[in-house]
């Protein structure tokens, strides 16, 4: 996805419609770097929960989950697959864009997939990485410090 579409998709509000279930046991939105908030599918769904965290872009980085629109909140995805794949690594740069462009325009923004665990902090180790230097590895570390479920999978390398 190019900076402008990731501009366009912000600015026009743009959405995928869908279905999201809840996901039991697994915790819920985690702010893990300033203005930028881990969670799950069920967290992109639960409006109070946003609202609380004042948060107004949520990123869908799964491309198996669909979100609904919620009212105020811009829903975004970059639909990456749990599996290596070609352009996951272009993906991957997307959803740093996508990040980077909302806390530009004053937005937090909520990261999710499926249950929040690898693909979320993956995108979030990376773009930090990106921004503030030092490798993806180390800053899942420390989002795992606040996320301890967070787990790194063999097709992340």
């Amino acid at each position: 996805m190019k900076k402008s579409r990731v501009l366009l998709l912000l600015l026009t509000g743009c959405t995928v419609f869908g279905t999201v279930k809840n996901t039991v046991g697994v915790p819920s939105i985690v702010e893990v770097a300033p203005g930028i908030y881990a969670g799950n599918r069920s967290d992109a769904a639960n409006e109070a929960e946003l609202k609380k965290f004042g948060i107004t872009v949520v990123l869908n980085v799964a491309a198996e989950v669909n979100d609904k629109p919620i009212p105020g909140i811009i829903m975004m995805k970059v639909p990456i697959k749990e599996e290596n794949t070609p352009e996951m690594h272009k993906l991957v740069d997307e959803a740093g864009a996508a990040i980077a462009i909302s806390q530009a325009m004053g937005h937090k923004v909520l990261v999710h997939c499926w249950l929040g665990e690898n693909r979320t902090p993956w995108v979030i180790a990376h773009f930090l990485a990106k921004c503030h230097g030092g490798s993806w590895q180390s800053w899942f570390a420390r989002i795992k410090k606040v996320r301890p479920e967070c787990y790194i999978k063999d097709w992340m390398f």
